[in-house]
């Protein structure tokens, strides 16, 4: 059986497509990178703070479940951390909704940008 020949055109668009995967898997750590080292503080006004479960709606799609927080000037914010609280998110949300019709700061990297929502590195809760 002879050896089959690849074409110019199959090693190119083979070339193509390994890049283009590779970019797609270095882009997301990437993005969490500047996103955690170059975030910027921005005050909002807390309305209300929920449980949101894991699934499409933050900037990549997770299975980790995450917070909701409904602001007055940022809108809608998705984070998972709160600097000052605790590793359990239930009681990270009890102690967000606290603060309503309060501000606190809201650690927001460049490239949080999701439609209709923004995603949020962590919140800052005043020490107490």
């Amino acid at each position: 059986m002879e050896k089959r020949k690849w074409t110019r055109k199959e090693i190119l668009w083979g070339a193509f497509f390994g890049i283009f995967l590779l970019l797609m898997f270095l882009s997301v750590p990437a993005i969490d990178y500047i996103n955690f080292h170059y975030a910027e503080p921005k005050e909002c006004t807390v309305e209300s703070a929920r449980f949101s479960a894991g699934g499409s709606g933050s900037r990549v799609a997770s299975t980790k479940n995450k917070m909701w927080i409904e602001t007055l000037e940022c809108g809608p914010i998705i984070t998972y951390k709160v600097k000052g609280g605790t590793n359990d998110l239930l009681k990270n949300i009890d102690l967000v909704n606290q603060y309503q019709g309060q501000k606190l700061v809201f650690m927001i990297g460049p490239l949080s940008w999701n439609p209709g929502n923004t995603a949020a590195e962590y919140v800052i809760i005043p020490e107490q």
